[in-house]
């Protein structure tokens, strides 16, 4: 007997989770939920609004933590203009091609696990 769609949802999310950590380990970083805006109000800087606020939340943090969220492949242009890049240690592994990481200002990435350092 399958398994309940609770069960479907939690074991797909599960990997998104697993790819996050993988990539971020011990890292702090805030993570940006899936954003949605309805058609009718898209192209009016909504989304737009959300992202830079959850940018200057991070950006505020001491030190300055990355934000890190999960694209469909027709939103990554989007995201890219915000200044969120896909990981460098890209895999095989399932969702990891999903993964977006936005640095902060003044960090770097230390090209071994993702995991930026403030400078």
């Amino acid at each position: 007997m399958a398994g309940s769609l609770q069960d479907v949802f939690d074991a797909e999310f599960e990997m998104y989770d697993t790819a996050r950590a993988e990539e971020m380990g011990d890292q702090q970083f805030w993570y940006l939920a899936p954003l949605f805006v309805f058609e009718k109000f898209r192209g009016r800087g909504v989304g737009g609004k959300l992202l830079e606020y959850a940018i200057e939340k991070a950006e505020a943090h001491s030190p300055p933590l990355p934000v890190v969220l999960e694209a469909l492949p027709n939103a990554r242009p989007v995201y890219m203009r915000y200044g969120f890049e896909p990981p460098e240690n890209k895999d095989e592994k399932p969702h990891r091609e999903s993964l977006m990481i936005r640095w902060p200002r003044g960090g770097t990435n230390d090209g071994k696990s993702g995991v930026a350092k403030a400078t």
